[in-house]
Parts: structure tokens; sequence; C-alpha cells
């Protein structure tokens, strides 16, 4: 039909209010990000240029007087956050550079073509785990399987109507566990076989693997009977 695919679960673009604001949402998705048993149910569609799609988005938002413009990017990516081996506690992790290990990568790519500034922050689909900055550009990236929980702190003023990017707030992802260790006020592990990892376990056997309930943004965690019934 020569328009964005859209039924009752899926849309190009979506426009919502979040405190006062209005945000759009665009998501975007490459062939190569499918597998082959995944393709064979696409017969008929056609894959845009995700920057041609990502550009028509953006405009049709622009006319609903959209003010934030967030990227959802359904890509394979190897950027990760190069977290210094010396930092143990996973929660003081924040606003890191990524490294993507070469301009080759799918979203080293999909941001080198983007028209600077048209986008306020990426949310990776297919992203190993490891959210930051990619120059400027907040980027979240996890495994995805509601494993963690990932958080962007945004400030906007409205009388300049603009975003103000210098105190934009990346969190790290937070691992979604009922208990932490004490000595890292996480349940983080880190990669196989890392040194950050090796450096954890070390500390959570001096302190006999001591545990604590768990928090979000410093409140305990607990569990709401309601939502365990339906699980």
């Amino acid at each position: 039909t020569g328009e964005p695919f859209a039924d009752q679960n899926h849309a190009p673009y979506k426009l919502i209010k979040v405190s006062g604001l209005k945000v759009g949402i665009i998501a975007v998705t490459s062939l190569e990000t499918l597998n082959s048993e995944k393709r064979k149910n696409l017969s008929g569609v056609y894959f845009e240029d995700p920057i041609l799609s990502f550009l028509k988005a953006k405009k049709a938002l622009a006319r609903k007087g959209a003010q934030l413009i967030f990227l959802m990017a359904h890509l394979n990516s190897h950027c990760k956050a190069p977290y210094p081996k010396e930092s143990k506690t996973f929660a003081s992790r924040a606003n890191y550079q990524l490294s993507c290990g070469g301009k080759s990568d799918e979203l080293m790519t999909l941001i080198r073509r983007l028209p600077p500034h048209s986008v306020d922050a990426i949310v990776l689909s297919k992203g190993t785990l490891g959210s930051g900055y990619i120059g400027d550009l907040p980027v979240i990236q996890g495994p995805g399987k509601g494993q963690y929980i990932s958080r962007v702190d945004f400030y906007y003023d409205i009388g300049e109507a603009k975003l103000i990017r210098e105190k934009t707030l990346v969190h790290p992802p937070v691992k979604v566990c009922h208990s932490f260790f004490l000595p890292t006020q996480d349940c983080y592990l880190g990669d196989r076989n890392s040194p950050v990892k090796i450096n954890r376990w070390d500390m959570l056997k001096e302190s006999s693997f001591q545990v604590m309930p768990a928090k979000f943004l410093g409140h305990e965690v607990s569990a709401q009977p309601d939502i365990q019934s339906l699980l």
C-alpha cells in the first residue's frame, strides 16, 4: 500500500504526554535483525531505509507538537559501557561514554546518518548490557526479557522550549531481583569471566554472601500480591 505498517498492536510512531510535555516515540527496525523464521512471515512487507522512515515520522510528530523525540531501534549492536575495573558498585556508574568497537556497528551507523540533535535519546532492544552516551546522545540498551530496569532523567526548560542537555542523567541498568548483595548494593555479577565479575565475587565471598532487601532509586522493593497472582 506504500503506507507504514500498523495494526492494533503496532504503530510506526506514537505521541504521549508526560509531565505536561508531548513526547514523540518512533520505532525502526532493519531486515538484518530478523531471523529466517520471522522473515517468512513478512512476505510482501517492504523494509524502508530506517533513516527515511524516521524522518517521515519525525515530521508527522512535529506537526502534532512533539517537544521530545525518542527513537526505539531494533538493531544489532555491541556497544558497551567501559566500566572501570576498580569500580565495584554497579549502582554508582552513570553517564559513561559507550565503546562500540568500530564504525561498522549498526547503532553507530544509524547515529552517523541521523541529522544532529534530531533525536533526544535512543532505546535499543537488541543491545548488550550498558547504558550511557555516544557523543552527546543518551543511549539505553539491555538484553531485554524484563531482566533490567533502565532510566534516564531529562530536564526541559518550558520557557525556552528546549531540553537542558547538560543536566541529562543516564542511570546504569538495574537488575530486577528480590534481594541485593550487601557489599555491592545490587544483584549484578558482571559479564562472564570479566575482571569486574572476579572482583565482585571476592567482595561477596568476604561478606559471606550477605543480602539485603532490593531497592530502586532509594526505595525498598516489596512484592505485590495482586501482581504476583498474574504471573
